[in-house]
């Protein structure tokens, strides 16, 4: 919950390293006996790297069903795209040219590719419609996703 409630500040595989520091808060439920119920909710997360810091704060708006993540603006977090939508995977592609894993020539690469073992969930990186989930012989299993500003995720 700590990584996702951070995603569209940080970049986990890329970005945080040893020595950065991170905070948080967790609230519990007990029962009239003391006794701890359900699992803990982070309230609060804070990270800070070498190069940047940001802290988020769990609340519910009035009128909502369902609790978010704010900045201490006040603002929501949410913005056009998550910055790792995968939860423990590593970039196994970089944007830019390279040798084609396949074909074996060099060509331009439109995109970062990640990979985790199976069976790893995965997100929408932003507010989007599933055009096609299915595996394919050449990337895996993948998922295209069509968003209201017209972008493409897959």
């Amino acid at each position: 919950m700590f990584a996702k409630a951070l995603s569209f500040d940080f970049d986990f595989q890329r970005e945080v390293h040893l020595g950065d520091a991170f905070e948080a808060a967790f609230e519990q439920e007990i029962n009239a006996s003391g006794e701890p119920v359900g699992a803990p909710r982070l309230l609060y997360a804070s990270l800070t790297t070498a190069n940047k810091s940001s802290s988020v704060y769990r609340f519910q708006p009035p009128g909502k069903t369902e609790a978010e993540w704010f900045g201490s603006s006040g603002r929501s977090i949410v913005r056009s795209l998550m910055r790792t939508p995968v939860d423990g995977a590593r970039v196994s592609s970089t944007f830019g040219m390279r040798v084609h894993p396949v074909l074996e020539f060099m060509k331009a690469h439109k995109g970062i590719d990640f990979a985790a073992p199976i069976g790893t969930p995965i997100y929408a990186s932003g507010n989007a419609v599933i055009e096609l989930a299915s595996p394919s012989a050449t990337p895996g299993n993948w998922a295209r996703l069509r968003h209201e500003n017209g972008w493409e995720t897959l």
